[in-house]
């Protein structure tokens, strides 16, 4: 048996976690029900590159699909949709199980951004100059969506939360337990047993 240590900010952890998770949920959208101020259209303008693929990250999250980065040059950025691209397997006698959020369909859509630069090639703003939107692929639903490496890492409460029941010496399992109950189901859980292993 693992002793678990009273600390008192485990429970102004849960309430205040519990109250995310209910406002993450009301706030679940598809594309048909999204805000229009939310799609990327050319010209928007940004502040800086982490901001412009962000807003983005935002939209791919809210509609179902991942997003990669492209090479990016020195006056602009391509990203893309994570379907973009076709699976090559090289073992002809064992083929290559891929989970249905990663499989690769050739999607085209993307979105280009245009860095403008001073005269000393800072980067003062950056403007989307392309938005292709259309896909190929059906979009996945949020409960699949949150497991995507792109989309994870961006509810920092959740693991601040985690952190916290570390701190107390709660079990890894009575973790892992904790996290189901909350979401109501272990495909509810907005991260893997791998996640909560690497805290």
């Amino acid at each position: 048996m693992h002793a678990v240590k009273e600390h008192v900010p485990i429970m102004h952890w849960r309430k205040y976690y519990l109250w995310h998770i209910l406002t993450s949920n009301v706030m679940s959208m598809q594309e048909d029900s999204i805000d229009p101020e939310l799609v990327p259209r050319p010209g928007m303008s940004f502040r800086t590159e982490k901001d412009a693929i962000e807003f983005f990250s935002r939209y791919a999250e809210k509609v179902g699909f991942g997003i990669n980065l492209g090479n990016g040059k020195p006056y602009s950025r391509i990203v893309r949709c994570s379907k973009e691209g076709k699976c090559e397997f090289h073992k002809k006698d064992s083929p290559r199980k891929r989970n249905k959020t990663s499989k690769k369909t050739g999607c085209k859509s993307k979105l280009k951004l245009q860095f403008v630069k001073n005269r000393f090639k800072q980067i003062e703003r950056v403007v989307i100059e392309q938005a292709h939107l259309d896909h190929n692929h059906k979009f996945l639903r949020p409960k699949e969506t949150q497991h995507m490496s792109s989309h994870k890492g961006k509810e920092p409460v959740i693991f601040e939360y985690i952190d916290e029941l570390h701190k107390s010496e709660v079990p890894p399992h009575c973790v892992k337990n904790i996290m189901r109950e909350m979401h109501g189901g272990d495909e509810n859980v907005p991260v893997t047993s791998r996640d909560l292993k690497n805290r």
